[in-house]
């Protein structure tokens, strides 16, 4: 697994880094004003790479460079919700794996699991909650090694769509932007179902 970190912890407004010590990859901004327009940029060349729009009304959207020509998408197209075969909420996502799956529970608060964990025993994402930084450990499997220079937007698509999902869904899970209470445990269930279906 390679270890990354949100500084500070927070989803919406932050620097994304490799942990402990890597320079800077991406930076989440969220307008002051609204707080539902999130935009995540290159932290080198200030290039917009995702930006993901939350609104009350009409359907929360998407847009990421170099896909769907730059245009907006619903976020239920690129997240999908679905259900467990015990009817627990699950949101899908396509990926380089194929179409792996977030799940949330007391185990792992968010975690990202293959298609074929049917158990789901074993994520290939998941986050960490530390004090001062939001931490994201992700199997190497989801890119190359050689691409840890992260110098091509384009050849870190699975990231960048990783980094996208966590800043949404976990998101929801915090009903804005504090960081979680540790200690909730199994009475986060409730929210965790409602949270996890995706708009």
């Amino acid at each position: 697994m390679v270890t990354f970190a949100f500084s500070p912890n927070s989803i919406r407004n932050a620097t994304f880094s490799p942990h402990p010590n890597g320079q800077p990859l991406y930076t989440l901004s969220t307008d002051v004003r609204s707080n539902s327009k999130t935009t995540i940029a290159n932290a080198q060349t200030g290039a917009v790479v995702a930006y993901i729009e939350r609104n009350e009304i009409l359907p929360d959207t998407v847009k990421f460079s170099g896909r769907n020509e730059g245009k907006k998408m619903r976020v239920s197209k690129w997240l999908v919700a679905g259900k467990t075969p015990d009817k627990f909420p699950v949101t899908f996502m396509e990926t380089k794996l194929g179409r792996c799956i977030w799940k949330s529970d007391p185990s792992y608060r968010l975690a990202l699991f293959r298609p074929d964990d049917v158990k789901y025993a074993s994520p290939i994402v998941h986050i960490q909650n530390a004090q001062q930084q939001l931490l994201l450990l992700i199997d190497d499997q989801l890119f190359k090694e050689d691409e840890v220079v992260y110098t091509n937007d384009e050849q870190m698509v699975n990231l960048v769509d990783i980094i996208a999902a966590v800043s949404y869904l976990e998101g929801k899970l915090r009903g804005g932007d504090r960081p979680p209470n540790i200690g909730q445990g199994m009475a986060q269930e409730a929210l965790i179902s409602t949270a996890m279906g995706t708009q």
